[in-house]
């Protein structure tokens, strides 16, 4: 899905105005071509909202990971992401997501998301460490 700049901009002074989680999600999951819009705003703003995409994309692989699956190498991607926060909530994405994961791509990303348990950053271990159950369970 093709998303202007402009329509991007309307999203973003949407998600600026922090709607209630709990509505949004909800939207979210009626309406999953929202999804994509979400991801490219966490890669591309640099303000907050790009934390409360990522927070929803997160709710909604908690609830409904097949939404979430078909952009499983854009949420791959950021678990490389130089910002923490980001970071840390698609160690939690992936490791919901990979119980739908009949492609197999989890094995390009193996090595990366058991390389994190050795991080220099505690928090990004416990995260990884703690959600590899997830993925154990499948394999």
């Amino acid at each position: 899905m093709e998303t202007n700049n402009s329509e991007l901009d309307q999203w973003i002074a949407t998600l600026e105005k922090k709607p209630e989680v709990k509505a949004f999600l909800n939207k979210v999951i009626s309406e999953p071509e929202i999804i994509p819009i979400l991801i490219e705003i966490i890669k591309i703003n640099k303000g907050s909202v790009k934390f409360y995409c990522e927070k929803i994309i997160r709710m909604v692989s908690e609830r409904k990971s097949s939404l979430v699956y078909p952009y499983f190498n854009d949420i791959a991607q950021l678990i490389e992401s130089s910002n923490n926060f980001i970071k840390w909530g698609a160690i939690i994405t992936l490791s919901n997501i990979v119980s739908e994961d009949v492609g197999s791509k989890f094995e390009d990303v193996y090595e990366r998301y058991f390389s994190m348990f050795n991080s220099d950053s505690m928090i990004t271990a416990g995260n990884a460490v703690r959600n590899a159950w997830k993925i154990v369970l499948i394999a």
